[in-house]
């Protein structure tokens, strides 16, 4: 008997330190994140390129067609964005460019990026014309989400033509951005990150880069051309803008 209310003594005593451990510990972290769905969505960093299309054999039959220094560039980028290259954190895994059009050099995107998708086993999205670049704009701000959740980045080869265009639509307000793109110019490249913070996507950082192909020996002029462009759609958003500055070679 004696033992029986010793035991319901202790039973009474540890019940009591239970209470009292629980009323001064804290609920576990991680059952407070299972339903903080703001915490849920985390912040993150989206990067998208932006480079142009291979120079053309003008007056070739059929079209379109590179040059033999543009296949070379179009392996030179391979060897920038396909690990372990020096613009390959974070990997490629979205390949953008022009469809090719029968009698047109649209196909000049997709021959750039070709080498590039071969490496990285990724197909060449190529369901946007020149003439929808804001199109293009919306689905890769959509896209933007899942680029920083899978630590990767989109490329598009684009005409040079409407590059302004959809770099002002991806919201780039920056004078890189409304500068025209000169006919010359096949090494610039422009990078966009983007940052999520509290719930939104901030205005895109730019990072003007070069391909320093060969040295930078075809698209590093400092004299620019524009003749190929006006009248084309989209070019009436960017400014020709001089004089030329060098960009960087190195992404940050």
């Amino acid at each position: 008997r004696d033992l029986g209310l010793q035991a319901k003594r202790a039973l009474s005593v540890l019940g009591v330190l239970c209470c009292f451990v629980w009323a001064i510990c804290p609920a576990p972290q991680h059952s407070l994140r299972t339903v903080n769905l703001a915490e849920q969505d985390r912040e993150g960093t989206a990067v998208i390129y932006v480079v142009r299309h291979c120079d053309k054999v003008v007056n070739v039959t059929p079209a379109p067609i590179c040059t033999e220094r543009g296949e070379m560039r179009a392996n030179h980028i391979a060897r920038l964005f396909a690990p372990p290259g020096p613009w390959s954190s974070p990997t490629p895994s979205h390949l953008f460019g022009r469809p090719p059009v029968e009698g047109y050099f649209s196909g000049r995107d997709l021959l750039l990026l070709w080498p590039l998708a071969h490496h990285l086993k990724v197909f060449v999205n190529d369901s946007f014309v020149a003439e929808h670049s804001d199109v293009l704009a919306r689905a890769l701000l959509q896209l933007r989400r899942q680029l920083a959740d899978s630590q990767t980045s989109a490329i598009l080869s684009w005409d040079h033509c409407q590059i302004p265009w959809l770099l002002q639509e991806l919201g780039c307000h920056d004078e890189i951005c409304k500068r025209c793109w000169g006919d010359f110019d096949f090494d610039t490249v422009v990078r966009l990150s983007f940052s999520h913070f509290d719930g939104s996507w901030s205005i895109p950082e730019i990072t003007r880069l070069s391909e320093d192909f060969e040295g930078c020996a075809f698209g590093c002029s400092s004299e620019q051309v524009y003749q190929t462009c006006p009248g084309e759609i989209g070019w009436d958003q960017c400014q020709i803008q001089n004089p030329y500055s060098p960009p960087k070679s190195v992404p940050p």
